[in-house]
């Protein structure tokens, strides 16, 4: 029994080596595509352009791919981003009893991805091919114009849209346009000026320029500061518990947190500023007061603001001047505003003529400088 196993392997190695093969599975594969092409109908001898385009396969002849068939919707807008051979013998191994809902469905379930996906024809370049796909991509491109800037971007702070501006080229066209910059100072302008007008024609026509040159005070994402210190003569008697040679020194802070609707929330304490915003967030959250800390309002006309608080014991009227950039060691367009007046009157009367109890202040050197905090 050995021996005829053997005669029969060396039987079947012979008729592989007649063949042309070099293994019984490739003899096996080659009588399996035998028999696929002798009941195939592609299997004859066909001519392409009028010559003749046979191909050998097997030994036996078969129709070769045609680059017509292959290729014809290469160009087709609705195949971009697929693969055509592949595409192609997909849509040929589909059942042909498959319903036309499905077919509808599979052709809806593609289109928008390959249509959004990828660039027309006529873009090449690598960096157009990127920012239109980003752009179809970009939920924000799927809302309207009014829905964005009106009801979503509309409680966002001013300097969010600078920021915003730089997250992709194609998020300039609702942050760097010129309807845009109309709303910005439409929120910037009218409730913080005195007259409530824009006069546009002031500055080239342009709100744009507009934004960036009229004097204003920054709301939201950050707030005003003053640190004060002075060293305090130390008034020496039978009481005094502080020990020779000792220096005392007395610093304060004033803060002045402005919003858009004309309100400000102003504090004067000795809380630095680590410890005293997240206690203006609450404030804010809550609208909740304290001794040290009250809502009050202002307004600005040219560098000149003009703030308005009132505590529970009198009124208080600051007055201040914006500094521009690079003057007196201003940094930042608005960020600097010095301190020209300070009164106080029990009454609210704050006419230098009329009232009887109004109080005037010695005022610092120091600026209120603008401490950037987005959480604000």
């Amino acid at each position: 029994m050995p021996i005829a196993l053997h005669q029969l392997a060396e039987v079947a190695k012979a008729i592989v080596l007649s063949h042309g093969l070099k293994s019984i599975g490739e003899f096996e594969e080659y009588m399996t595509l035998s028999k696929a092409v002798d009941v195939s109908e592609d299997a004859a001898t066909t001519t392409t352009n009028g010559n003749a385009a046979s191909k050998v396969v097997w030994g036996r002849e078969s129709k070769p791919y045609d680059n017509t068939v292959l290729y014809q919707e290469e160009h087709n807008p609705k195949y971009y981003g697929k693969s055509t051979v592949a595409y192609n013998t997909k849509e040929k191994e589909e059942d042909d009893d498959s319903s036309s809902d499905d077919d509808e469905e599979e052709d809806e379930e593609m289109t928008p991805k390959t249509i959004t996906t990828l660039p027309t024809p006529t873009t090449t370049t690598t960096t157009t091919t990127t920012t239109h796909t980003v752009a179809t991509h970009d939920p924000f491109h799927l809302l309207p114009e009014e829905i964005l800037t009106l009801h979503i971007f509309s409680y966002l702070d001013v300097d969010y849209y600078a920021i915003l501006s730089l997250v992709h080229p194609t998020w300039e066209s609702f942050t760097r346009t010129e309807s845009i910059y109309k709303l910005l100072c439409q929120r910037c302008y009218l409730n913080q000026s005195k007259k409530k007008a824009l006069h546009v024609h002031r500055f080239q026509g342009s709100y744009r320029n507009m934004l960036y040159e009229r004097p204003r005070v920054k709301t939201g994402s950050g707030l005003y500061i003053m640190k004060y210190s002075e060293v305090v003569k130390i008034q020496r008697d039978m009481w005094t518990e502080i020990p020779v040679g000792a220096v005392l020194e007395n610093i304060y802070y004033r803060y002045m947190y402005f919003q858009e609707d004309s309100r400000v929330l102003y504090a004067l304490t000795h809380t630095p500023p680590h410890e005293m915003i997240p206690r203006i967030l609450r404030m804010k959250h809550t609208g909740e007061q304290t001794k040290s800390t009250v809502w009050g309002r202002y307004e600005v006309k040219g560098y000149d603001v003009t703030v308005w608080a009132s505590h529970p014991w009198h009124d208080v009227k600051m007055e201040m001047k914006l500094i521009p950039d690079g003057v007196d060691g201003a940094r930042g367009r608005f960020a600097a505003m010095s301190f020209e007046k300070h009164l106080s009157s029990g009454s609210g009367n704050f006419d230098e003529y009329w009232s009887n109890d109004l109080v005037e202040y010695k005022v610092p050197n120091e600026y209120f400088r603008f401490l950037r905090d987005w959480r604000l």
